[in-house]
């Protein structure tokens, strides 16, 4: 069990790496005007065009089999990494779900391949209020959907949080200082 998890949390490390260059590079070409042909704009509405988009509600990303209840959907393995990173206090659930019989690609070491349909998800609560679930799917080889959710005040669902992100979805120098009393 703990390779399993030694495993999937290198993948998550590494699917977090090209997430990272990619979207870097494609806010670079953006940013610049560059692109294949120097046009960003043409080139980021065709890629657009074709490709998925996450789903407007965390419901609908396959994380639980039964919302009503914030069931996770029992698909999805848990996962923890060995080392886990502090975030100011939150606790963090994490899941993964690999696409029916399918499996990771470990043939070269250094450059694992993560079956197209693979999906993560990392979710952030205070005090047991769950506040932001991050969502990655890899939706073609090489290509990854990026999301992040931010959960309502009832605690029933999760929508998706613009690019921009939103304000004030959590004080956490408060929930912090709570926590530590």
């Amino acid at each position: 069990m703990r390779l399993t998890n030694m495993v999937l949390t290198t993948a998550i490390i590494a699917a977090a790496i090209i997430l990272t260059a990619v979207l870097s590079t494609a806010t670079l070409n953006a940013a610049t005007g560059g692109g294949a042909n120097g046009n960003a704009a043409a080139s980021i509405a065709l890629t657009e065009a074709a490709a998925p988009v996450a789903p407007r509600f965390l419901s609908e990303t396959g994380l639980y089999s039964n919302v009503g209840k914030l069931k996770i959907d029992p698909r999805n393995r848990t996962l923890s990494p060995q080392y886990p990173l502090w975030s100011n206090g939150a606790t963090k659930g994490r899941w993964v779900r690999l696409p029916e019989g399918s499996m990771i690609n470990v043939a070269d070491l250094a450059n694992w391949e993560l079956p197209v349909g693979t999906k993560f998800w990392k979710e952030f609560s205070f005090k047991g209020r769950k506040v932001e679930t991050r969502f990655l799917w890899q939706t073609r080889k090489g290509h990854w959907v990026v999301a992040s959710y931010a959960w309502n005040e009832q605690q029933t669902n999760a929508m998706l949080a613009s690019e921009s992100g939103i304000a004030n979805i959590a004080n956490v120098e408060t929930l912090t200082s709570e926590i530590s009393r």
